[in-house]
């Protein structure tokens, strides 16, 4: 009787059949595998996990394997690397007097050249991507060709703007910043708040306010609100909207009203970038940090990290710091290059040399980034057959992330990238960029460009607002290089792309309502690469693309600079009274 008032044991057979599979997959985690832990990240474990069973096994297996036989590269950061007069630490600045001086970093390729400032597309800032403005007020004070800037004959060297952005930087030879264009978010720094400052304006930099002495600014970006530079000691310094985060200064103030340090940056930094509201920037060892915005992903975290802040609304893990980011991958060895959207595209897997990758160059578009690879040191005594094989394999990679609209990330497929993805062109035919490798990225608001050493350009994404098709992965612009055209400057507006070249020669396309294309009232736009022939026999030193302009240094070193340069029109000063009388632009 009492075997008969024990309590039967039920064992459910749906319950065994899932301790002999989680056994099954125990015992598989212990069996030896190539994948090294270091590379292992929570976001990748639901696609392993997945891929355990059936053929998907073998090729997640073949692709790990391809992966993590990849040697630590040797990286060449020279042109990272600051000169040794302007390597003071910045421990020391506070008892350190600075000094003006024209020292740059070398990589500006060039550092030595100089030249005067020239602008195609609108002059009234305040005016440009407002519907609510009339076409005549838009016309009168477009320039549909490029003219030159009076600024007291001052020479510059660099000339900074974005897709995003109204207004503009440019640096001259001493290390000067001038700023023009909008101001409305005190992007300027320093100035108070204006629809728009006309003409280009001295600006006041960060020891200007405390010293007897000016800072020496080595580069800028900017971003549609904000604005960032980088001085002579490796500093970098914001300004401007900061709505979520985008100045990096480690603070939730909304405006950043003048120039104030960013935080997070571990070493001197080299290279920044801005997209419309994030920004990334490289130090002098060749890592790479972002700050901003993550709502597609441009952070490069591997998230975005969104939540409900009210009804309706959403909002997302925003950085108000810069943070370093690593978290490099790939698509696979299998990943198919002809095909514009396949499941092997979709999946990605970690780089077992993430944690070593330096890179070279960075660029932004609206909502999307780019980044090279910096080259290899790989040494030239080698055999010729395992020089080929090493120079192959060290061949840079080409990486992009954020919004993937248009196909401006180049993968073949419109998806958004949370973590840097290498390109497979670049990456899988080594044999194409051995002797020819990626130098320098470029981007437009939803397109993307790479300068090979060659001068060679390639171009994905799109940039014409019109039906015009998408391209979803790099192609070369054959109109340059079967022409004999070396590209030494590319630049992406919202909705043009502008191509400098070695000889003299400026090329453009897209569309320019403003004018900024350069090619006079009767020319707007045009699909494909045209001469601007206003600039036949101008020197560029220096190319930027704004939100309804573009901007030139135009070099004046000799007699013939400065007979193209006379060819040019110059913006008179009754044009600009007229334009601060009409729209309260201020001076």
């Amino acid at each position: 009787n009492n075997n008969n008032n024990k309590p039967k044991v039920v064992t459910s057979t749906a319950w065994a059949d899932f301790l002999t599979e989680a056994k099954e997959e125990e015992e598989e985690e212990k069996q030896p595998t190539t994948i090294t832990t270091t590379t292992t990240t929570t976001l990748e474990q639901p696609m392993k996990k997945r891929s355990r069973r059936g053929d998907n096994k073998k090729e997640e297996t073949e692709s790990s394997t391809t992966t993590t036989t990849s040697k630590i590269r040797n990286y060449d950061l020279s042109s990272l690397k600051m000169s040794k007069t302007t390597t003071a630490k910045k421990k020391s600045k506070t008892t350190t007097t600075k000094t003006k001086t024209t020292t740059i970093m070398h990589n500006n390729n060039n550092n030595n050249k100089s030249g005067v400032l020239v602008q195609a597309g609108t002059l009234d800032a305040s005016s440009v991507g407002r519907i609510k403005v009339s076409s005549s007020a838009q016309r009168s004070f477009d320039l549909s060709l490029p003219h030159v800037l009076p600024v007291r004959n001052i020479l510059f060297r660099e000339v900074i703007s974005s897709c995003n952005a109204a207004h503009a930087l440019a640096i001259d030879v001493n290390g000067n910043l001038y700023g023009w264009g909008r101001n409305e978010s005190q992007q300027l720094g320093g100035m108070a708040a204006s629809p728009c400052v006309s003409r280009p304006f001295l600006l006041e930099t960060p020891s200007s306010s405390s010293s007897s002495s000016c800072v020496v600014v080595k580069t800028a970006a900017v971003g549609k609100y904000h604005s960032m530079m980088i001085d002579s000691e490796g500093e970098l310094f914001a300004v401007g909207g900061n709505k979520v985060g985008q100045c990096g200064v480690k603070s939730n103030i909304e405006l950043i009203t003048s120039w104030k340090a960013c935080v997070g940056i571990e070493s001197n930094v080299s290279q920044i970038a801005c997209g419309e509201a994030f920004a990334v920037a490289l130090d002098e060892d060749g890592y790479m940090y972002t700050a901003g915005s993550s709502e597609f992903g441009q952070t490069g975290t591997g998230e975005t990290g969104e939540y409900f802040v009210a009804a309706n609304k959403l909002a997302f893990a925003n950085s108000i710091q810069f943070q370093k980011q690593q978290g490099f991958h790939s698509g696979g060895p299998n990943e198919n290059l002809y095909k514009a959207d396949n499941t092997l595209n979709k999946k990605k897997f970690p780089l077992d040399d993430a944690r070593q990758i330096r890179l070279a160059s960075i660029a932004c578009g609206k909502h999307h980034a780019i980044a090279i690879e910096a080259p290899s040191s790989s040494s030239s005594s080698s055999s010729s057959s395992s020089s080929q094989q090493q120079q192959e394999q060290f061949s840079p990679r080409v990486f992009t992330w954020g919004c993937g609209n248009y196909g401006c990330l180049g993968h073949g497929i419109q998806a958004d990238e949370y973590f840097p993805r290498s390109i497979a062109i670049f990456s899988q035919q080594a044999t194409v960029f051995r002797n020819n490798p990626p130098v320098t990225a470029a981007a437009g608001a939803t397109c993307s460009m790479v300068l090979t050493q060659s001068g060679h350009v390639y171009y994905w994404g799109k940039h014409k607002s019109n039906n015009a098709e998408s391209v979803m992965r790099p192609q070369l612009l054959n109109e340059l290089a079967h022409n004999g055209h070396v590209a030494s400057h590319a630049a992406g507006g919202n909705q043009s792309v502008v191509i400098a070249t070695q000889n003299a020669v400026t090329i453009a396309w897209g569309q320019g309502p403003h004018g900024e294309l350069g090619l006079g009232k009767a020319k707007k736009s045009s699909s494909k690469p045209i001469f601007v022939s206003a600039l036949d026999k101008c020197r560029c030193v220096s190319l930027a693309c704004g939100y309804g302009n573009s901007y030139w240094i135009v070099q004046k070193e000799d007699d013939d600079d400065e007979a193209a340069i006379q060819e040019l029109d110059t913006v008179s000063d009754e044009t600009f009274l007229e334009l601060e009388e009409k729209s309260g632009c201020g001076k």
